[in-house]
């Protein structure tokens, strides 16, 4: 409506004889509506039915970043999911499609856009895969890193004994970032992944480290290797 009344101005401004915009653009636009349709008709039946998702929902809440684009986030609002780009676009709806799909409503466009979530080995929601840019392929956004509180810091700090004589773990903070070296050694450092009221779990390369936490201090970590799990407790 907006190109058709500007170019009826113009031509009524210029006493032109009458070009008939309005079927013009009838004629371009048409089609696109019932394209619109027909794809959400498309959609509703490639839908697989009784196929629920592999976690629970609460499960996919969070907020997961991707270099060069905002935050993407999912949370729980009352009765229903939502998601939206932080600083972009406002939390709207977010519906289970089937299996780990799910379905983000654009409000401003009116239309549902399919998102995808990922698992990784551990069985655990680390990604998600979104057709963001209509140029490129989907953008995979990864799980942001929880952030480390002091608490944190305080009890995972310290040196763990492991069960092989003489190979110690030393847990240390430089410089705000949480560092680990075993015995003989150098430093390197773990990144935070998932943080609970009795886990604090960390990455390092392919490996990941786990602490338990037992009243605000952690009693043992454990090493896992792709094919190794070593446990260390806390040195008194």
């Amino acid at each position: 409506l907006r190109d058709v009344l500007l170019y009826e101005s113009i031509d009524r401004a210029l006493d032109l004889s009458d070009r008939q915009w309005n079927k013009k653009f009838h004629e371009i636009v048409d089609p696109l509506i019932i394209g619109e349709a027909k794809a959400k008709q498309t959609s509703s039946e490639e839908k697989v039915e009784d196929a629920p998702p592999t976690h629970s929902l609460e499960t996919y809440a969070g907020t997961y970043e991707a270099e060069g684009y905002p935050d993407f986030a999912v949370r729980k609002n009352r009765d229903e999911f939502q998601a939206r780009t932080v600083g972009s676009l406002d939390w709207s709806k977010l519906r289970h499609y089937h299996y780990n799909v799910f379905e983000w409503h654009w409000e401003d466009f009116d239309i549902w856009v399919k998102i995808q979530f990922l698992v990784n080995d551990n069985g655990e929601v680390d990604s998600v895969s979104i057709p963001i840019e209509p140029e490129v392929e989907n953008v995979l956004f990864k799980r942001k890193q929880p952030e480390l509180t002091d608490e944190i810091i305080s009890a995972i700090v310290g040196e763990y004994l492991t069960p092989i004589d003489g190979i110690t773990f030393t847990v240390s903070l430089k410089e705000e970032k949480i560092y680990i070296a075993q015995t003989g050694g150098s430093f390197e450092e773990i990144k935070p992944y998932k943080i609970s009221n009795d886990m604090a779990s960390f990455k390092i390369k392919r490996n990941r480290i786990d602490f338990v936490l037992d009243q605000g201090v952690a009693q043992k970590l454990t090493l896992k290797e792709p094919f190794m799990t070593l446990e260390a407790s806390r040195k008194t």
